[in-house]
């Protein structure tokens, strides 16, 4: 169609400059020009495309190219131009103008891609109609279509006239189905069998998943990355030569089937002969060359070459060489089937951070993201600290998300500008609830507020108040993550609670505390730190003498726990109570390398904690906790986490046992799901046969959980933000001593969790199956939990 429409316009063209050079084989000076036929298109608009004004002596060489510029300004299907007496008449046919524009049928391709496609080439309500574009534009839609996999679509256009020199477009799309591949052949290989060539591939013929992750989809895109991944699978293997000399993709008569043929030769295996440095070294060659992870002898391997090329880059920027160029160039010896590779490395200028900007979507003063830098401004700028920035930046707890662009300064060869872009996440939670529980809960009242960045400080915060008929507690804390210029972080909290229970039944028991902690944590590295705290606590512990566990009993009655006390309720109820006062020392260690506080896939915590009553205080008790959480990512944004604990806890001196309270309980979210909240492990039947849990001395659990994509996402490969699903292992168990500890009574549950943050805080959902468990146990299959934000 395009090829008609221009030998069309060669001929009217032809024939428009015959006709003029026979009215102007004379040159004459043009006294006026009058312009005929023109509707929208203005006399001025014309008159900027002509190259001729009135006066000038006009012959039929510059007719002939004042046609051709009237033409090519695009407005006008006819031109001509006549000759009355001196005057100029210029006698046009306008194109028709788009009155509207509409595409329907598509889903594969989004309307709104399309419409900035279609006003880039011209095809918009108002502008100027041209066949030949919209021809040119639906062909390309086709072939756009087509590489998606679509080869059976159909694309027609409609054109209708509507009156004034106006008309209406229309482009219909039948899309069809995707072309699903039948058969992907490779045609020369005989160092690898086919299967295993196809492993590396992302597309797939049709089986039992496919339907699933449609791998079986035809895609250009898919087959242009698999056929680089083929070409990588041989040059890692010594196959230096490796060349893909052919590729076919022929679709069956229905248009359903894609058949692939790839023809391939392999070449020969090389090895490296020798490795040499060239070009702007601007530190010693002794420096880099240990990062060259190629020595001769070794079989010649593609990866290994570019991951020398990026060590070296990486090792030059760390002295402030960032935009540094490394380029591999191999000369292959086909005789000795030997590679030389030489490196040509090109430093360019050393760089220096004139500034660092912060973007964010929130109110957080400036100097909360400058103190997490480790790139500062007037020194070298360093790839390794910009990305150790950013990572600290996004660990912040109410960072969703970070980006960072390095832009030279304008007129500079050697200075930079380093932009953070960040989106912020709801950084803390409100939640106030009022209401009746029924005749066992009674009235409540929830409040409580948390936040992790109080007024753009960086400064966590968190106020609670909670009031039943059988418990109320109240609390405050206040963090500073940057107490002073050495980075020490301070933590201050105040808390007041009393309750009937152990927080696990509604048993016979009053617990009142009242306590004060300060506590501090100083870093000792990039990735470690140490912390110290101490904490004064005063507590009122009362039980029933016929209601209370025997553990729980002896706690009480213990006169070196404290005052003990006695009082008679009347009708043979005995209360037995004690009051004693906890100073604790705690101090802990840990190290992580995560990439995110919330949602982090890559990395590992490590901590270390050991908590000891000591005297003034009435008892004495120690305490030490290790876990370790890991997560290893696995592959197309599969990530394995593993997270690891054993707590101990134990009196020591004159104390007889530790406080109830202070004892270790399992099941749940935070244990072993599948099981009941601090109810796994060793519990007391009380006279209503129910158990009532007591705690123990020793708690282990490991929790293992397959984290799924994101596959609602653009990109199901990223970090999620906001939420994410696993299935999960659970395996622990709390035994009331060490000695007690057997293998063979570890309880173990299977099932799927999911976790998502929202505006009253973190939501945990779970649902497990208990494959290892007792008859006694006390089990729940759907299990709920809401935390805070961080």
């Amino acid at each position: 169609m395009e090829r008609s429409v221009r030998i069309l316009f060669a001929l009217v063209l032809g024939l428009c400059l015959v006709a003029t050079a026979a009215w102007a084989d004379e040159p004459f000076r043009v006294s006026n020009i009058r312009v005929e036929g023109l509707v929208r298109i203005s006399d001025g608009t014309l008159f900027n495309y002509l190259p001729i004004q009135p006066g000038d002596v006009v012959d039929s060489a510059k007719l002939a190219s004042a046609l051709r510029a009237v033409y090519r300004a695009g407005f006008f299907r006819d031109v001509e131009f006549r000759r009355d007496g001196d005057d100029l008449v210029i006698v046009v046919d306008e194109r028709p103008a788009i009155e509207s524009f509409s595409v329907t049928g598509n889903k594969e391709i989004k309307t709104e891609e399309l419409e900035r496609v279609l006003i880039q080439a011209g095809l918009a309500e108002g502008r100027i109609f041209d066949r030949s574009t919209l021809d040119q534009v639906t062909q390309e839609l086709v072939r756009q279509y087509h590489s998606r996999g679509r080869y059976g679509v159909e694309v027609k256009s409609d054109v209708t006239e509507v009156g004034s020199n106006q008309v209406r477009v229309a482009i219909l799309v039948k899309e069809g189905e995707i072309s699903g591949i039948r058969q992907i052949n490779i045609v020369g290989n005989t160092a690898f069998p086919d299967d295993k060539l196809l492993e590396q591939f992302e597309l797939k013929t049709p089986s039992t998943f496919t339907f699933i992750s449609a791998d079986d989809r035809y895609a250009r895109e898919k087959l242009g990355s698999d056929l680089e991944k083929l070409r990588s699978y041989y040059m890692d293997r010594g196959y230096a030569n490796f060349r893909i000399e052919s590729t076919q993709v022929a679709v069956s008569p229905d248009r359903r089937g894609v058949y692939v043929t790839i023809n391939i030769r392999e070449g020969d295996i090389y090895t490296i002969k020798e490795t040499k440095l060239v070009g702007d070294l601007p530190i010693a060659e002794s420096a880099l060359t240990p990062f060259v992870v190629h020595r001769a002898g070794d079989r010649f391997a593609m990866a290994r070459v570019n991951a020398t090329s990026e060590l070296i880059k990486q090792r030059l920027g760390a002295d402030g060489f960032a935009f540094a160029e490394v380029s591999p160039f191999p000369e292959l010896d086909h005789d000795k089937k030997e590679v030389s590779l030489t490196f040509l490395v090109e430093a360019g200028a050393r760089v220096y951070v004139r500034r660092i900007n912060f973007r964010s979507t929130g109110e957080t003063d400036d100097n909360v993201y400058r103190r997490e830098m480790r790139q500062l401004e007037g020194t070298w700028l360093t790839n390794a600290l910009i990305d150790r920035s950013r990572l600290r930046i996004a660990r912040l707890p109410f960072v969703e998300d970070v980006d960072h662009k390095v832009e030279r300064v304008p007129g500079s060869e050697d200075e930079v500008e380093v932009d953070f872009d960040i989106k912020e996440r709801q950084a803390g939670t409100f939640n106030a609830s009022l209401g009746f529980g029924g005749s066992t809960t009674g009235a409540f009242v929830d409040f409580s507020i948390s936040h992790s960045n109080f007024l753009g400080t960086g400064n966590r915060v968190q106020i609670a108040l909670n009031s039943r008929n059988y418990a109320q507690s109240y609390s405050l804390s206040l963090t500073e993550p940057y107490w002073n210029i050495d980075n020490v972080s301070r933590t201050l909290s105040m808390y007041y609670n009393v309750a009937d229970s152990l927080g696990v039944d509604l048993e016979t028991i009053s617990r009142e505390n009242f306590g004060v902690t300060m506590s501090f944590r100083w870093p000792l590295s990039e990735y470690s730190s140490f912390s110290f705290g101490t904490s004064i606590t005063k507590t009122d512990f009362a039980v029933g003498a016929r209601t209370a566990s025997p553990t729980v009993y002896a706690f009480v009655t213990n006169p070196n726990h404290g005052d003990i006390y006695e009082i008679n309720a009347g009708f043979g109820q005995i209360t037995n109570g004690t009051r004693y006062r906890t100073l604790l020392m705690t101090g802990g260690w840990s190290f992580d390398t995560r990439n995110r506080a919330i949602f982090a896939d890559r990395g590992m915590l490590r901590q270390l904690t050991a908590d000891i009553a000591v005297y003034p205080g009435d008892v004495q008790w120690w305490a030490l906790r290790g876990t370790q959480t890991n997560y290893f990512p696995v592959s197309r944004g599969l990530t394995l986490g593993v997270d690891t604990e054993i707590g101990l806890v134990s009196p020591y001196g004159t104390s007889g046992d530790v406080p109830p309270d202070r004892k270790l309980f399992g099941g749940g979210a935070d244990s072993v799901r599948g099981f009941r909240d601090a109810y796994l492990g060793p519990t007391y039947q009380l006279g209503n046969n129910q158990p009532t849990p007591t705690g123990g001395n020793l708690r282990v659990s490991v929790q293992s959980e397959l984290l799924l994509p994101n596959l609602f996402a653009d990109d199901p490969t990223a970090p999620p933000k906001n939420g994410r699903v696993g299935l999960f292992v659970d395996v622990g168990m709390v035994y009331a001593t060490v000695s007690d500890f057997d293998v063979n009574q570890l309880r173990a549950s299977g099932g799927i969790a999911a976790s998502f943050l929202t505006p009253i805080g973190a939501m945990r959902f779970s649902f497990a199956y208990p494959f290892r468990s007792e008859d006694t146990d006390q089990t729940e299959r759907f299990q709920f939990t809401i935390g805070t934000l961080f």
